[in-house]
């Protein structure tokens, strides 16, 4: 993923002039025109719908609150809309910034009380092949998510932070101090996983994190890794509803709609009421 990550803004980003593109659509508007575009751009929405992300919100404020969990994706899609209307992109960089440190906060807390409670991970009771590079899979697995990390040069979100941005230096800095966060974000995610997987064997994989995490971080602490699982389902759930929107807004909705700003504000309410509807539907395959 790294690579990929770099790979575009070095080798790519460049030939683009990120000063007068928008968004994937935009630039594939610019190169083959604008029926190619709104195929693009029906790609984009579809893969930018954030269904996954907030069901698992919601059901994750189920499990805290209770509650039904259609009246929840919808409250938080409305609570997302609002505040994406309220401040718009700045808005959300904003949160953003609030949403980084809150997950690196909860990630640091667990990490910590880990290696001071039970040690070295490298020296947990585990079979040897957790700490292989291949593990059970083999190489040939670990390829295929090698050429899976190579979709980031397509991920719409990528594509419209990058634009936002506008200034290739700029950029570049950006993704290598990303890099360092996400090179922590995996590593600790990983060694957590291993501290989960010797001490509570008998876990659900689905369950261990948030479970492993609430045992090992004393409980008046415990609200920030609840704070930053949270921000990590929510950071998802922003960016991806503002591209989504911001993609059906500019090449669908464009016909019907005319006024700009108006537009763009039932394109947030209608995916994220799209989204929440998809979600409930499908919410056991999630």
């Amino acid at each position: 993923w790294y690579l990929a990550y770099l790979f575009f803004v070095f080798f790519l980003a460049p030939k683009i002039n990120l000063q007068e593109t928008l968004s994937l659509p935009h630039l594939v508007s610019k190169i083959f025109g604008h029926k190619t575009a709104r195929i693009s751009a029906f790609l984009s929405f579809i893969d930018a719908i954030p269904i996954v992300y907030l069901t698992s919100l919601a059901i994750l404020v189920q499990i805290i609150f209770g509650g039904n969990l259609y009246i929840i994706s919808l409250a938080l899609g409305f609570f997302i809309v609002c505040y994406s209307i309220y401040g718009g992109f700045r808005a959300l960089m904003y949160v953003d910034i609030v949403q980084f440190v809150l997950i690196n906060i909860g990630l640091l807390l667990v990490m910590v009380f880990s290696f001071y409670t039970y040690g070295n991970p490298f020296n947990l009771v585990l079979p040897p092949h957790y700490f292989t590079v291949s593990g059970t899979e083999g190489y040939l697995s670990l390829f295929s998510w090698a050429l899976v990390a190579l979709s980031v040069i397509i991920d719409p979100a990528f594509h419209h932070r990058i634009y936002a941005v506008g200034n290739l230096k700029t950029t570049q800095k950006s993704i290598l101090i990303c890099i360092f966060f996400w090179v922590f974000f995996d590593l600790s995610i990983t060694f957590i996983g291993l501290y989960a997987k010797s001490l509570l064997p008998e876990i659900h994989p689905n369950e261990s994190f948030l479970t492993y995490s609430l045992q090992v971080v004393p409980q008046g602490l415990r609200g920030f890794v609840l704070a930053g699982v949270l921000a990590t389902i929510l950071s998802a759930v922003d960016t991806h509803l503002f591209v989504a929107a911001n993609t059906i807004s500019e090449y669908f909705f464009n016909s019907f709609i005319k006024h700009k700003v108006k537009r763009h504000y039932f394109s947030l309410f209608f995916v994220a009421f799209l989204a929440a509807s998809i979600g409930f539907f499908f919410k056991n395959q999630i």
